[in-house]
C-alpha cells in the first residue's frame, strides 16, 4: 500500500467518497504532466465501482479497493484483516461502515450467493429423501447439518445456529 501521507495529498475524504486534490509537483516528474492531471482530475470523484461493487481507485498506475484507501487515511495503519462493508453494500466507503476482521467474520457477514435456489444461505431440497437439507459452515468447517420436512423449519433452524455462532443478522439476505 502507498505512504498515508501520500494519500492524503491526493485525495479529500467525504463522507465515504474520495476526490482528487490538486496534486503537489513532488507526484510527478515534469510539471507539465502535473498539470495535464490536475486540469483533468482535481475535484472530481476518484475511481469508479466495478461489477462486483467494490469502488476502485488508480494511484500512480496501481489500482488500489478505495475502502482501503479510506481505512488507511482514517486509522493511519493497515488494515490487520479483512475490511468488511457493515451493511454489505461494496461501495459504501463510510469510515462507520468499515471494520477490521478476520476473513472468518467477514464471511458472517455475507449475502445470499447468487446460485441459491431454495432462497435461504444453507438451505438447499434433496430430491432422493424429500427433505430440506439446512448446513451452517463456521471458520471453514461445517459446524451444523440437519434434515426438515418443511423450508420453514430448515430457515428456522440456520437462523438460530447463525445467530448463536455470532453471524451477522444480515448474513444470508
Amino acid at each position: 500500500m502507498i505512504d498515508v501521507n501520500y494519500l492524503k495529498e491526493c485525495f479529500e475524504y467525504v463522507d465515504g467518497d474520495l476526490f482528487w486534490k490538486v496534486r503537489p509537483r513532488h507526484h510527478f516528474k515534469s510539471k507539465r504532466s502535473q498539470t495535464r492531471v490536475n486540469n483533468i482530475h482535481a475535484g472530481n470523484a476518484a475511481g469508479r465501482v466495478f461489477g462486483d461493487g467494490y469502488r476502485q481507485v488508480y494511484v500512480n498506475g496501481c489500482g488500489y479497493l478505495a475502502h482501503r484507501i479510506v481505512w488507511l487515511m482514517a486509522t493511519g495503519s493497515e488494515p490487520k484483516g479483512n475490511i468488511d462493508h457493515i451493511n454489505g453494500n461494496r461501495s459504501d466507503n463510510r469510515v462507520e461502515n468499515l471494520r477490521d476482521v478476520p476473513q472468518s467474520d467477514n464471511q458472517k457477514n455475507r449475502g445470499i450467493s447468487s446460485n441459491n435456489t431454495s432462497g435461504v444461505s444453507g438451505v438447499y431440497y434433496e430430491k432422493a429423501r424429500k427433505k430440506w437439507k439446512a448446513t451452517v459452515y463456521a471458520g471453514g468447517k461445517r459446524a451444523v447439518q440437519k434434515r426438515f420436512n418443511t423450508l420453514d423449519d430448515a430457515s428456522e433452524f440456520v437462523q438460530f445456529v447463525r445467530s448463536e455462532l455470532g453471524f451477522s443478522d444480515r448474513h444470508g439476505f
